[in-house]
């Protein structure tokens, strides 16, 4: 019965958002969300991908680089959803939530502003560093 009631609101509120910003706005709203989401695909694919330059006992330390991106991973968000919390972070209109946080972070200081841009600057170069981690793993 639930599922049946989920499916009609379900179709309701997608009939609504393709008549306020049709199937081609509804589309790219799609689109975005999933690239926002593909990070994490991309390091799952890397270490499948590299499986075959693997050092031996290969299935161990395919295993192992697993275990270190899920590691990281949970630690990141576990930590971004605790300083969430703490700090009564929500969605504001033009930013992101991360970027809200560092704003309430360090808003309040002299040079607050610069050192949230810098903040999420290095947050992207962090990203970027494990992905480029996982590759020379793979690599050994």
């Amino acid at each position: 019965m639930k599922s049946i009631l989920l499916l009609q609101v379900f179709i309701r509120v997608l009939s609504t958002d393709l008549k306020t910003i049709g199937f081609f706005g509804l589309f790219l709203i799609f689109i975005r969300a999933y690239s926002l989401g593909g990070g994490t695909y991309t390091g799952i694919e890397a270490v499948s991908n590299g499986l075959q330059i693997m050092r031996d006992p290969k299935v161990q330390t395919g295993k192992r680089t697993m275990v270190y991106m899920a590691s990281s991973l949970a630690i990141t968000a576990g930590g971004l959803f605790f300083c969430y919390l703490l700090f009564n972070v929500h969605p504001s209109g033009t930013k992101t939530l991360n970027s809200v946080l560092a704003d309430s972070l360090f808003g309040s200081w002299s040079y607050g502003k610069a050192i949230a841009v810098i903040t999420i600057f290095s947050e992207g170069l962090y990203y970027w560093w494990v992905h480029k981690l996982v590759l020379l793993m793979l690599q050994e």
